[in-house]
């Protein structure tokens, strides 16, 4: 498995500067020193993206803003903070498409009728006459010092088939 890093954009607050309005609930994630971060990568298999992953992470901790400042993955990241995260599984979607290439739930007949810009997520190659299950599953991951909201896209459910 190979993680592909499409996007990080950062943001340091300091004391001068507004929040961003997707506000954290937890207070020790207001005000100055906290890093918000949004990443997207793709999550690779024999060249092809089995998952294609978009996060929001804050974090208050001077530990974890350096490794997220280096480009840790957010996996590494909470192991070094040693401390067992919090999950909570926000929201779970399966639907069935039939050869587009969305990544969430549209009602497109074949990849040519559309320029859905989320289309294609880096390169699957599967038939555009494939009928194919879908998934996306949203949650948060907490720990002390960092928080991730975390929204993930399958785009072929049956990777999850394997030995049936």
């Amino acid at each position: 498995m190979q993680a592909e890093v499409v996007s990080t954009e950062s943001t340091l607050a300091s004391a001068a500067e507004p929040q961003d309005s997707e506000r954290s609930t937890t207070p020790e994630f207001e005000g100055a020193g906290v890093l918000t971060q949004k990443r997207e990568i793709n999550l690779l298999c024999e060249g092809k993206v089995v998952c294609h992953a978009k996060s929001t992470v804050r974090a208050s901790s001077p530990k974890a803003i350096d490794l997220l400042q280096q480009g840790f993955f957010l996996g590494q990241v909470m192991r070094s903070m040693q401390h067992i995260p919090e999950f909570s599984l926000q929201n779970v979607n399966l639907w069935e498409t039939d050869g587009c290439d969305c990544l969430v739930p549209c009602d497109h007949v074949d990849r040519d009728s559309h320029d859905n810009a989320d289309s294609d997520a880096g390169g699957s190659d599967f038939s555009a006459t494939s009928t194919r299950s879908k998934m996306s599953r949203r949650y948060l991951v907490k720990v002390d010092g960092m928080e991730c909201d975390i929204e993930e896209f399958f785009p072929d459910r049956s990777l999850f088939n394997i030995g049936m």
